[in-house]
């Protein structure tokens, strides 16, 4: 009978280590430039005097943090905006030069929607990067 419980243990343990491994291959192994998982990735603004709106796919296992990053000059006032169908995680407004960086909680399994709206913008460049991380 003890034999039977060790057995039983051992079993449980491999069972339990061959998930934990398929879990971590899931989520370590997957490739970062496909779904935007890691490092960044860029979004250009074409023509800044339009609005352009960029999506980052959802995920099966969903990231926790928006890690997004804001460069470039236009010669008046613009806004981006990160949201899903359901929430608005961030709204940065700027004019002229910007360097706009952060990072926000993400708990979601919808896809991320990246908003650029100018207002009044006729030139300039810009390059949004985003990245949905763990």
């Amino acid at each position: 009978m003890a034999g039977l419980r060790r057995f039983i243990r051992i079993m449980v343990t491999l069972i339990l280590i061959t998930m934990a491994c398929i879990l971590g291959s899931i989520v370590f192994l997957s490739d970062p430039n496909d779904k935007s998982i890691g490092p960044y990735k860029d979004f250009i603004v074409d023509d800044v005097s339009k609005p352009q709106t960029f999506i980052i796919p959802a995920r099966i296992i969903p990231p926790v943090v928006i890690r997004y990053r804001i460069e470039g000059v236009v010669d008046d006032s613009a806004s981006v905006s990160f949201r899903t169908s359901t929430y608005s995680y961030a709204h940065v407004k700027f004019r002229g030069v910007v360097a706009d960086s952060a990072v926000r909680d993400y708990y979601e399994m919808s896809d991320l929607q990246i908003n650029y709206e100018p207002k009044g913008v006729k030139k300039g460049h810009l390059v949004i990067k985003a990245a949905l991380n763990w």
